[in-house]
């Protein structure tokens, strides 16, 4: 019935008939033979099967199509582009080649088919699982930057979902799943499999769609192929994307093929490229074009140049036939001196690569604003050489900042923030009664000001699929509860102030047991844990659930509220409970070494210390004559409520390339390009050129807390003047400078800035800034459990905690920037927030291609609503207002 429904599908996108003549390229074990097989005689055409030794052979395999007089081509793309070199001109009696497999590089098949234009070329993307066939794309003649596979054939849906299978934004990426006659109905003798792939089609009763493991967009009403979901390689802690890195090496104009792979060497895990034609390379010339082009956790340390690349008999690359790297790989350019070496190992740690490139921008190598914050307090902590973060963004170059690390250490030439002493961090003596630290006592303010408030809340949802051992995840979770004392304190009142109580573990241990659930319900059990607050002067500040969905599928939910733990913290809380999770598994007890210190001898070294007065008078001369509000205009008067929604907005390819290069070109961080970037943009919705945002610092001032799980982040307000006048360029140089001044400050807790400035309160906005930006980037805390898939899911943010808050998520070089636009319902019309950012978006597209454009010039209207403003043909009548956009732009 499958292949049937196949054939009838394709019967109407299809000429076939029988004069035809089709080959039989591939095996008979690969999918894509049914199609030929099947096409070719039910539809009355003649089949040639080609000879395994003919195959492998462009040349012969050439020779074979014009003596048959082959007219229906079926090939991968890779066994495609192997014979479009021997065919440049050739005559051939084709009529239709049929393109599927695996990804198609449009622009490397499109000047074949301009010089044979009575050839029709069909990308068809399809699974086994799905029967061969699942959409299709005509190559049209035209520059393609991305791999089209187009429209579902007939009788098939799509859907392109997030992870919690809900449908992502027109043009964002997600996983696509199909359901129609051609789907499978599962693995045989595998239901474990078949329910982690094969899922209930909403609206459908008794249908199932397929989770297909690839990534895709729509856009404008096609679908484009992205990349594998599961195609990422780990080195080192890094994610790497191998297309990504496949593309930066193809950029070199000598490599005509590339593909890598991570190879265990003896030097460790290791990157290794392999490139086409085997001579003629300038190996560093290619080795800088992709480090121009890529963060260096992703430039191969090893090329490796090959005659040509090794396919299998189906035509797909064949990564395990490559050979081992030898003598090919390139030296890394090392530091000569010790304050340099030093310099590069501090960063190397802190960025998890190999190697740090001591002549090239430390920006350009993956670093951020955050980690300049951590290596200026590293530097410092090792060389006594009193730098701080400015002296990082100044300097950006490691023989650069070595030069000044050097000079500063016994010269009298510290920074003015480092001259103020600092009090020893050392474990303090036990005692009953710790005061909270800043940070904590802001969220402690917070939390019981509304304790059924979920909007502090850090979850942490995992989809497990295999064999869990569930008795040794207990464990683990009451080994990471009993290790880090945070996740079993509570903050009562006694006397006149909360203090830190810490419990033992066996008191602060959550109620965790499987709970059998499935569908709505286990979706409903998870929203109900992650939307419940906590009373952090009773509750313990974790709680945990685990619902079984079937024999091996699960659904771990972990909720901490913020006041025990931060960014950081989760990337510890990852490691650490996969390592109690590996142990307990083999009747084991973790073995860790004891940390060095705990939260509460932070809580009153933070105290003791005291704010520094530069940094006071600092801020108070930064935020002085601070605007009351900024924020887009009200649709409905403020209140206490504020429910949450959301819109996603993704930036690809070129414009992010070009964002990229206005921060490199500024010295600065794409960070400090997107808060440029928001603040011209609301200060055109305000009206007024002083723009205030808020961000998050991570709050860990010294190595030595680096390791502690708890609450250490704090809060900043970033101020811009924006002057319509100036370029773009010339306002991101301006953000940079404040923005390095801010982070040099950032050590000022935000209730005591909230005080020291002393704005207009209210509790129905965030005082100092209505508007927050905050950044990660993409290697941050990854799951990866032996013996378990993990798939982490994002639960639906219930509360807001301002007005509007951009999240940015950056996948580097080569890759997108996700921008999330978390607003208050209560006070906005979806409408208002998903035009706001459309015209982030646009804005972004202008000033990547040119960033000397005036910031009061940028252009933010579409063509419909300049139509709506601009009458057809001179008249002078005003344009209906029952048309026009509720928001004015100044």
């Amino acid at each position: 019935d499958n292949v049937l429904a196949l054939l009838a599908s394709t019967r109407e996108i299809f000429d076939f008939g029988d004069e035809d003549v089709w080959s039989m390229f591939h095996s008979h074990a690969f999918d894509f033979s049914v199609w030929e097989m099947w096409g070719a005689l039910t539809t009355g055409g003649s089949l040639v099967i080609v000879d395994g030794d003919v195959a492998r052979s462009p040349e012969r395999f050439a020779d074979l199509i014009v003596r048959e007089k082959v007219t229906v081509l079926n090939q991968t793309p890779a066994a495609f582009y192997a014979l479009a070199e021997v065919t440049p001109e050739m005559l051939l009696p084709l009529r239709t080649i049929v393109f599927g497999g695996d990804r198609l590089d449009v622009g490397r098949v499109q000047g074949w088919f301009d010089r044979h234009p009575d050839v029709r070329g069909v990308n068809m993307f399809g699974i086994t699982e799905t029967t061969v066939h699942v959409s299709n794309f005509d190559l049209i003649s035209g520059n393609e930057t991305v791999s089209p596979i187009g429209s579902p054939l007939p009788g098939f849906r799509s859907y392109v979902l997030d992870a919690s299978l809900k449908p992502v934004p027109p043009g964002s990426v997600g996983e696509l799943y199909v359901a129609g006659p051609q789907v499978a109905e599962g693995y045989l003798g595998q239901p474990g499999m078949t329910s982690s792939r094969f899922v209930s089609e909403p609206g459908f009763e008794g249908s199932r769609m397929y989770r297909s493991g690839d990534l895709v967009r729509r856009r404008a009403g096609r679908l484009e192929y992205v990349r594998r979901a599961d195609g990422q390689m780990a080195l080192r802690g890094y994610r790497v994307e191998p297309g990504e890195v496949e593309s930066a090496l193809l950029a070199h104009t000598s490599v005509e093929q590339a593909t890598v792979v991570v190879r265990e060497l003896d030097s460790g895990p290791t990157l290794v490229g392999y490139i086409t034609p085997e001579n003629g390379h300038d190996l560093d010339g290619v080795l800088r074009t992709a480090r121009s082009l890529l963060p260096a956790h992703m430039v191969p340390s090893a090329l490796m140049p090959l005659a040509s690349l090794p396919v299998t008999i189906n035509g797909k690359i064949d990564r395990a036939s490559l050979p081992d790297p030898t003598s090919q790989v390139q030296p890394s350019r090392q530091s000569r001196d010790f304050f340099a070496q030093t310099v590069a190992a501090i960063l190397s740690d802190l960025m998890e690569v190999p190697h740090i490139d001591p002549v090239r921008n430390l920006f350009d190598q993956g670093a951020n604003s955050l980690i300049a914050t951590r290596l200026s307090s590293r530097l410092n902590s090792a060389l006594g050489c009193n730098l701080d973060v400015r002296d990082v963004f100044e300097h950006p170059f490691v023989d650069q900042l070595a030069g000044i690390a050097a000079a500063r250490i016994g010269a009298g030439q510290a920074s003015p923030l480092s001259l103020v002493p600092r009090l020893a961090l050392v474990p303090r003596p036990g005692t009953a009664e710790v005061q909270l630290s800043a940070p904590q006592h802001r969220m402690w303010i917070l939390n019981q000001l509304d304790t059924e408030s979920s909007g502090y809340n850090i979850p942490i949802v995992l989809r497990l699929t295999g064999e869990l051992d569930v008795a040794a995840a207990e464990l683990a979770i009451r080994d990471l509860i009993d290790r880090h004392r945070t996740l079993r304190t509570v903050y009562p009142v006694v006397g006149e102030r909360p203090v830190q109580t810490v419990l033992d573990a066996e008191d602060a241990m959550p109620l965790f047991h499987s709970e059998a659930l499935a569908g709505d319900n286990a979706e409903n059990r998870v929203a109900e844990l992650v939307g419940s607050g906590f009373d952090v002067t009773v509750d313990p500040p974790v709680r945990a659930a685990l619902l079984q969905l079937s024999p091996d599928e699960f659904i771990l939910a972990v909720v901490i509220h913020h006041i025990a733990a931060d960014a950081r913290s989760l990337e510890l809380l990852v490691r650490d409970f996969t390592a109690a999770y590996i142990a307990r598994s083999a009747q084991q007890a973790p073995t860790w070494s004891p940390l060095a210190l705990e939260y509460s001898d932070y809580s009153a070294w933070q105290r003791e210390s005291g704010i520094p007065e530069t940094v006071s008078s600092y801020w108070k001369q930064a935020l002085e004559g601070l605007p009351e509000q900024v924020t887009l205009p009200l649709d409905r008067p403020r209140s206490t409520s504020a429910r949450a929604s959301s819109c996603r907005v993704e930036i690809w390819g070129s414009v992010r390339t070009g964002l990229q290069a206005l921060a490199r070109s500024n010295n600065g961080t794409m960070f400090m390009v997107v808060h440029a970037a928001l603040a011209a943009l609301l200060a055109r919705y305000n009206g007024s050129n002083d723009v205030a945002v808020g961000t998050v610092v991570s709050g860990r001032v010294t190595p030595e807390l680096d390791e502690l799980v708890g609450m250490f982040a704090g809060t900043i307000v970033l101020r811009t003047e924006v002057d319509p006048s100036k370029s773009f360029g010339r306002l991101v140089e301006q953000v940079r400078q404040r923005d390095v001044a801010a982070f040099a400050h950032a050590e000022m807790p935000f209730e005591s800035l909230v005080d020291l400035i002393d704005p207009p309160r209210s509790r129905s906005r965030h005082p100092l800034f209505q508007v927050a930006l905050s950044f990660q980037t993409t290697h941050s805390a990854a799951w990866s459990i032996p013996g378990l898939s993990v798939t982490q899911i994002s639960p639906d943010v219930r509360q807001a905690n301002f007005d509007l808050q951009l999240n940015v998520t950056d996948e580097g070089i080569g890759g997108g920037l996700g921008l999330e636009f978390v607003y208050n319902a209560d006070l906005f019309d979806d409408l208002t927030v998903s035009s706001f950012a459309g015209r982030f978006e646009h804005l972004l597209n202008q000033v990547s291609v040119d960033p000397n454009v005036a910031v009061g010039r940028i252009d933010l209207l579409t063509s419909a609503e300049r139509a709506l403003l601009v009458p057809a043909h001179g008249a002078v009548d005003r344009p209906d207002a029952s048309r026009c956009s509720g928001t004015t732009l100044a």
